[in-house]
């Protein structure tokens, strides 16, 4: 633990002399920001402070809680419309040529999210599509700009964190393929044990984990296990290879 502590601590310096601040350091590093701040204050340095300009109360999330009520207003008188025009039995015509009806916003996302099981996956298509959509109200209000388009821009982050998340990412590919690896037998582990085989933090080996799980590579549920530190069994997140059969623990 020692040697991935020194490593943390070096890549933990090498952020702050990028004068990035504690939440972006543990955002990139996949830590605690309380583990940034201990780190540091042993060190003696001093992290930038970086203003909150869109904090919750900010007029930022205010306009954006206002621009939805108003785009879900006009979605539903739309809804309505397009409703009454279709009870009444008429046809929309734009001089000769017929209007196709437009889909409605939870049509479309419904059409997004068919044949997608995972609860994350189905989490994130949603979560993008309604960010997409207030952003296009908000730009048809003339609140907003062009919105950008698929072309990939430049990156405005500095150049070493740049970097050092393409490290990172190589890192838990590697070490995801490790621990698949290792996990040959089908028996069921936590994030901790798991920690313990690759040798790395039970924060990082959780994502990866995770992760594999996303992917469909591993099984998971809850159970109650055997803590070395605890006399009663706690509920913990298992993973194993194989289909899990549950009954409130193992020895």
């Amino acid at each position: 633990m020692t040697q991935l502590s020194n490593v943390l601590k070096d890549q933990i310096v090498k952020c702050a002399n990028m004068n990035m601040s504690q939440s972006e350091i543990a955002d990139l590093l996949s830590v605690a920001p309380s583990t940034v701040s201990r780190i540091t204050n042993q060190l003696g340095i001093k992290l930038q402070r970086k203003a909150r300009e869109h904090g919750p109360n900010s007029n930022y999330y205010r306009q954006a809680r206002e621009g939805e009520l108003d785009y879900a207003e006009r979605a539903e008188d739309i809804n309505a419309a397009q409703s009454g025009t279709e009870i009444a039995g008429t046809e929309l015509f734009i001089g000769d040529v017929e209007a196709i009806p437009k889909r409605s916003p939870k049509e479309n996302l419904d059409q997004k999210l068919e044949g997608v099981d995972s609860k994350s996956k189905r989490y994130e298509i949603t979560y993008g599509h309604l960010l997409l959509e207030f952003e296009s109200t908000q730009h048809k209000l003339g609140n907003r700009g062009p919105l950008p388009s698929g072309k990939k821009g430049e990156s405005t982050l500095h150049k070493g964190a740049i970097e050092m998340a393409k490290r990172r990412k190589e890192n838990a590919l590697r070490q995801g393929e490790r621990l698949l690896g290792m996990m040959t037998d089908g028996k069921p582990i936590t994030s901790a044990e798991a920690s313990v085989m690759l040798g790395d933090s039970v924060s990082r080996t959780s994502n990866y984990l995770n992760k594999m799980f996303d992917a469909g590579q591993l099984y998971r549920a809850r159970d109650l296990v055997k803590i070395p530190s605890q006399k009663k069994r706690q509920w913990r997140w298992v993973f194993s290879t194989k289909p899990l059969d549950i009954i409130h623990g193992w020895d």
